[in-house]
């Protein structure tokens, strides 16, 4: 009779503490439901927040810009006779008694002193070359400071500067032009002879980022008649096999005048005519991607890297520019108003502006700023993207920034 009685009172002892435990264990499983739903509604709220600022972004980058703001400002002192250029972490201004670099917030980096009647300047990368028009030499300089001087012995007509230092210069003698090419130091690498009765003189040229081509226009004189040609010359490995390093010629402009050739970026080139403006891939060897035939007489050209520009007047009196990629497409057509005079590239926009008024639209055609600069405007330098520039006034220097925000 002990025995059950101890038996039962172990019993309920044990069925005690299995309720116990089990209730334990409800107690945990509750716990951790009201953790895990904690965890979500927390990850709800961030994604929603992110989904807000996101939205928020979209909506407030979509309407364009709404102010700018001056960063930087100092007085000119030039009286307009100076050109300024994006140059490294900063800008340059060359003028006809010297050249000197500044960082953006107005502080000289270097100088040097020299005496030209009407510079010629180019700028490809790290590398800035400066010469006399009619001058014999040509000044180097990178981001440092000045590299080196290059004696032509003849008049310069022309210069180019890659991103590797090479310079391109076309030179005038009495019966004969010359179109040499010289590495940082100075040292003649090529010479190329034309003459108006054998390929023609050289009217324009560039030189490749790399520095291993050449693109040239030359006009001849055939039968009383010009003769146009775009000539590619290649100073690499393959350019060593072919005929004085031509690696591709076209001679289908007839009469009319190629003002102008420029690569675009590494892997493109353009050359503009009269009424054709062609589009060529570049690689070891070139190959025409397009002419495009102009029924407007092309006033002015743009270039980037990435777009060609067109401005002309239409029929109607109209101001208008054409923007083509590098393949020779057409990607955007603008109309601009009489209170813009100028235009450059902006990333992926364009800016067009006047003596105080500016706008600016991208390829899709959305107007990205619409306003003023109160101090005046002289020339627009593209910085960095399409809303960092350097704004040339009347009498001081600006850089400018496009906000978002009033």
């Amino acid at each position: 009779m002990a025995d059950i009685r101890q038996y039962r009172k172990e019993k309920k002892n044990s069925l005690a503490k299995d309720a116990e435990a089990q209730n334990d264990g409800e107690y945990d499983d509750g716990r951790l439901k009201k953790h895990r739903l904690r965890i979500k509604l927390i990850a709800a709220a961030a994604a929603l927040v992110v989904v807000l600022v996101v939205v928020l972004c979209v909506v407030n980058y979509s309407s364009g810009y709404k102010s700018y703001a001056v960063h930087n400002s100092a007085a000119r002192n030039d009286n307009g006779y100076a050109k300024y250029m994006d140059f490294g972490s900063g800008y340059v201004r060359c003028s006809k008694d010297g050249i000197a670099m500044y960082s953006y917030d107005g502080v000289q980096q270097w100088n040097k002193t020299y005496e030209m009647k009407s510079p010629l300047t180019d700028v490809c990368g790290h590398y800035m070359a400066v010469a006399d028009t009619d001058g014999n030499q040509i000044h180097l300089f990178d981001r440092s400071g000045y590299i080196s001087t290059v004696d032509t012995a003849l008049p310069i007509m022309q210069i180019r500067v890659s991103e590797k230092g090479t310079v391109a210069a076309i030179l005038e003698d009495t019966n004969a032009a010359y179109i040499r090419l010289y590495d940082s130091e100075g040292t003649q690498i090529y010479n190329i002879k034309s003459t108006v009765a054998g390929n023609g003189v050289p009217v324009s040229m560039d030189v490749s980022p790399d520095g291993h081509l050449l693109i040239v226009s030359y006009t001849a004189v055939e039968e009383q008649k010009l003769a146009t040609s775009v000539v590619f010359y290649n100073f690499g490995e393959v350019g060593q096999s072919e005929v004085e390093r031509v690696v591709g010629g076209y001679d289908t402009y007839g009469e009319q005048l190629v003002a102008d050739v420029k690569f675009m970026g590494g892997k493109a080139a353009v050359a503009v005519g009269e009424n054709t403006v062609s589009f060529f891939k570049v690689g070891e060897y070139p190959k025409l991607m397009a002419d495009v035939k102009q029924e407007h007489t092309v006033d002015k050209v743009l270039y980037s890297d990435k777009y060609v520009g067109l401005e002309y007047t239409d029929s109607d009196n109209v101001r208008r520019v054409d923007v083509y990629d590098t393949s020779g497409s057409l990607t955007a057509a603008f109309k601009a108003d009489g209170n813009y005079s100028q235009y450059i590239f902006a990333g992926d926009a364009l800016l067009m502006y006047g003596e105080s008024s500016l706008k600016l639209v991208n390829m899709k055609g959305r107007t990205l700023f619409d306003g003023s600069i109160e101090e005046g405007i002289v020339e627009m330098i593209s910085v960095s993207g399409d809303n960092e520039y350097i704004c040339l006034g009347p009498d001081k220097l600006m850089m400018i920034e496009f906000k978002h925000g009033g």
